[in-house]
């Protein structure tokens, strides 16, 4: 079975309001992703796609976000494991390409991804 890491880093400046993330897994796969905020979790073992409201803070600046999400392969129509990360509040958008991992079947991709709010 094949392992694969993939880490991403982003500086986004900090958003004033209310601030969204979504995350969207394609090709019908697997996942189950973590959201921690300066290492205090803020939701653990969510699955698949989803969309998540950040709770209200006096301000966000100098944190930092880390999303941490693992995929399998489950499904028997593509090995491809597709991922698309999306975080909007205020005038602040970070909303980067997708991007695609292969993997072998029934593979396992760690997804980890650190927003820095500047």
């Amino acid at each position: 079975m094949t392992q694969l890491t993939r880490f991403y880093i982003y500086k986004l400046q900090t958003p004033e309001g209310p601030v969204t993330l979504s995350l969207t897994i394609g090709n019908a796969q697997s996942a189950t992703t973590s959201l921690y905020m300066d290492g205090a979790a803020l939701l653990t073992n969510k699955r698949d796609s989803f969309s998540f409201d950040i709770p209200a803070t006096p301000s966000l600046s100098g944190k930092e976000l880390d999303v941490s999400t693992t995929v399998l392969d489950v499904s028997t129509q593509s090995d491809n494991i597709n991922f698309r990360i999306k975080l909007s509040g205020g005038q602040a958008v970070l909303n980067p390409p997708g991007d695609t991992l292969r993997v072998e079947p029934n593979g396992v991709a760690y997804i980890l991804i650190k927003v820095i709010f500047v």
